[in-house]
């Protein structure tokens, strides 16, 4: 009742001051009882940046959420994976030309299915043959790993080298299928590369550089962070990842972080989304670059946007190319995550064009 008051009065009062679409936008997310609690910061062009939390982080002791609340950002943490390889690039250490099996000789790969052929540039952009919608998805928590012959302590190393044996579902580059498995292995590329745990080449190659504190891996964080949880009936019950699942999703899906932090990293960082001209003309409504998803505009221009669901969060992230940029996230993931993100993006980013 409290939620439904606070978002007519809302509501009523940007009618009245004429307060932005987007105020309105956020506080009808955040209030409309798909979640326990979340956050939303939004960076302007203009250097000012706005921060709105609503909820609770942990439902049962009535701990609230704030901007130093920290989430799982699941496969928001792919775009960080994309930054840190495309700086390997950037340094001539690494190519997008450069082929699986040369990187990671130590691998048996399955002698059909064009290992061969798979290259960095189609792990990056989900083109590299696996399907997990033909197959299944083993690194996605909850997956029963000894249908694979592994045990829940396996690592991402260890999925890896599991899965490589069996054949690809289509030949690289021909298509794409969304895969958390190809960014397991970039992230072991990145550690191959630096010769530390991907964790800490990510920091040492990108979050110092950048000074960014605030994005951390699984065991970052020891106090401050959110409880996760999915709906029970009417009630909110705690739903445990664990640890060793983010751990095991690597640079797939293991990073947590504050808004702000967030907010700081892609404000910060650089971003390589194949967004020149030609790859705009060549796709239609929307198509996955080096890490984001890329929205061509009727100006030329594009949007670029993530989202990251699993068991317990769901994240979004928007860079506009306005520069304006939006950061929100939740301890629980939606009924239909892929919609809801295509409806944040539709949203927000209208409101935001016209500010």
């Amino acid at each position: 009742m409290y939620r439904y008051i606070l978002l007519v009065s809302i509501l009523l009062l940007s009618r009245s001051s004429g307060e932005l679409p987007l105020s309105v936008y956020i506080a009808s997310l955040l209030n409309s009882g798909q979640f326990p609690g979340g956050v939303v910061g939004v960076q302007y062009a203009d250097g000012v940046r706005e921060v709105i939390s609503e909820g609770y982080a942990d439902v049962r002791a009535r701990v609230a959420v704030d901007r130093e609340t920290v989430f799982n950002i699941a496969s928001v943490s792919k775009p960080i994976t994309a930054m840190i390889i495309m700086r390997l690039i950037e340094m001539g250490r690494l190519g997008l030309s450069d082929q699986l099996v040369a990187l990671l000789p130590e691998f048996e790969y399955a002698r059909v299915g064009g290992y061969p052929e798979v290259k960095v540039v189609h792990l990056l952009r989900h083109t590299a043959g696996w399907d997990r919608e033909v197959t299944f998805d083993p690194l996605y928590p909850g997956f029963d790993l000894s249908r694979i012959g592994l045990s829940d302590g396996s690592t991402c190393q260890g999925v890896a080298k599991a899965m490589l044996q069996h054949g690809l579902q289509f030949h690289p580059g021909t298509r794409y299928a969304y895969s958390n498995l190809g960014y397991c292995l970039l992230s072991l590329i990145v550690e191959k590369k630096v010769g530390k745990p991907y964790f800490e080449s990510a920091k040492e190659l990108l979050l110092n550089p950048l000074r960014v504190s605030g994005v951390q891996g699984p065991d970052g964080y020891k106090t401050g962070r959110s409880l996760n949880y999915q709906k029970q009936g009417r009630n909110w019950a705690v739903v445990d990842v664990g640890a060793a699942s983010l751990q095991r999703l690597s640079g797939a899906g293991g990073w947590a972080s504050t808004v702000d932090a967030l907010l700081d990293l892609f404000q910060r960082g650089p971003v390589y989304p194949i967004v020149s001209a030609k790859a705009l003309a060549q796709h239609g409504s929307n198509f996955y670059g080096y890490g984001w998803r890329v929205w061509p505009r009727a100006d030329g221009q594009a949007d670029l946007t993530h989202f990251g669901a699993m068991p317990g969060c769901f994240s979004f992230v928007l860079r506009m190319a306005e520069g304006h940029i939006v950061v929100a996230l939740f301890n629980a993931r939606p009924r239909d995550a892929d919609a809801l993100s295509r409806q944040m993006y539709q949203s927000i980013s209208s409101a935001l064009r016209v500010r």
